[in-house]
């Protein structure tokens, strides 16, 4: 169902804001424009800019003509037989986790791999925790926001100057904005940990320059990482992914280089379009991480256990050779992760080379709902129960030597707060 424009007085003044940068509409392209469904559905916090987002999406498309749009905030939409109608799935600061069921992430992903294209915008990334394939899906997951909305601009320095979707801010080699920006759960200065940077098929087209964040950030427990990545595009199977962490504050979307990334982003993304034959093939789904090949010129080694500052009351690293707990902070209903610890895998007692590693969280009530979340070098897993099971379990088979797991228990919906307990068991594979 289309939503009828609501507040005109409000989408006027973005076509007004839009034309400087995008000039006069061309004409109408032969080809058919690509359809974008707006997703707009937040189970956490509601950003008001969501709304914002949503009216300033129809206006564009209505002012350029480039894509035809529907916004829906119905979680029953994200179906195949819904999306196999739509080009590309925009996912505007989409908090929490949507009732979907398993079949209904079977078909996101699916019809992403197929050719898809996802847009996300800001808090696409702090949800869905314990769906390991969304966090795939896009490179990166929330941890933080240090310089948060209210405070003074940022600086973005543009990456690639010469790519259509940043040519808005291509004049210059950084630009300030004022919005919040995020800090990602693979940036907690882990080594060898630099997602999304770091990940096959991904290209970061605006980062932060940290030394312009609000004073004290740097030096406190929630630092960001240098040069942190702050919008990307990326592959997804034969689908397309761009994701831009701005979009928190209402103002932002009013920019017109802001508007321009999107009209260009989803371009970009309908490049490829989705293959209906594959949307209906019984292909198996893209494969889950794999551990990288052990080093092994460490073998029988001792692990270095990196310093690290603490975060949302996380320990520091601590190396497990067979077992170890924490104890990890409540938070607040539909919130983020509120605690979480970083174990490094030591095998070197048994100089074995790998091992399969069990990891659960535990509560004590079962109408509390926390789901796990666990980030490595090479990937992410989780699992995310509903409510009624006070457990969530993950299990990660052939992990390396000195392999850095960092754990997370999220609390989605826990009325209790009463915290969890994560646990961590070694099972090491014994050399002959």
């Amino acid at each position: 169902m289309r939503r009828p424009l609501l507040l005109a007085a409000a989408a006027a003044l973005v076509a007004t804001a839009l034309t400087p940068v995008l000039g006069p509409v061309e004409p109408a392209q032969a080809a058919e424009p690509p359809k974008v469904l707006v997703w707009g559905g937040a189970y956490g916090f509601r950003h008001p800019s969501i709304t914002t987002g949503e009216t300033t999406m129809v206006q564009l498309a209505q002012d350029t003509g480039k894509f035809d749009v529907t916004v829906t905030e119905n979680p029953a939409d994200l179906s195949m037989a819904t999306l196999r109608q739509y080009d590309v799935l925009m996912w505007v600061s989409t908090t929490g986790k949507a009732p979907m069921t398993q079949q209904q992430r079977e078909d996101v992903v699916r019809w992403s791999s197929c050719g898809g294209g996802n847009l996300g915008i800001h808090a696409a990334l702090d949800s869905e925790y314990g769906w390991a394939e969304h966090t795939k899906l896009f490179g990166a997951q929330f941890d933080s926001h240090p310089h948060g909305a209210g405070a003074p601009p940022a600086r973005m320095f543009v990456e690639d100057r010469t790519d259509p979707i940043v040519a808005g801010w291509s004049h210059s080699d950084s630009f300030e904005m004022a919005d919040e920006y995020y800090r990602w759960r693979s940036a907690r200065g882990i080594p060898g940990i630099s997602l999304p940077r770091n990940a096959p098929g991904t290209e970061v087209l605006l980062s932060l320059d940290e030394t312009s964040v609000a004073a004290g950030i740097q030096e406190g427990a929630q630092p960001y990482e240098d040069d942190q990545p702050i919008a990307w595009k990326r592959s997804f199977g034969d689908g397309r992914v761009f994701y831009n962490n701005m979009g928190h504050n209402e103002s932002t979307w009013a920019q017109p280089e802001y508007q321009l990334s999107l009209v260009r982003a989803i371009d970009w993304l309908s490049q490829v379009r989705p293959d209906q034959a594959c949307l209906d093939a019984e292909a198996p789904l893209p494969a889950g991480p794999t551990p990288p090949a052990p080093d092994r010129k460490k073998i029988g080694k001792p692990c270095a256990v990196p310093a690290m500052r603490s975060t949302n009351e996380a320990s520091d690293f601590r190396a497990v050779t067979t077992t170890d707990s924490q104890a990890l902070g409540g938070g607040l209903p539909g919130n983020f992760a509120w605690g979480g610890q970083t174990w490094v895998v030591d095998l070197s007692p048994t100089r074995s080379v790998t091992a399969d590693v069990t990891i659960d969280l535990a509560w004590a009530l079962p109408t509390d709902d926390y789901d796990l979340s666990i980030t490595t070098a090479w990937g992410f897993y989780g699992s995310d129960n509903g409510v009624g099971t006070p457990r969530e379990q993950v299990v990660i088979e052939d992990v390396p030597h000195c392999a850095i797991l960092q754990v997370a228990g999220d609390n989605m919906l826990a009325p209790s707060m009463s915290g969890t307990t994560a646990t961590i068991s070694v099972a090491p594979h014994l050399r002959r």
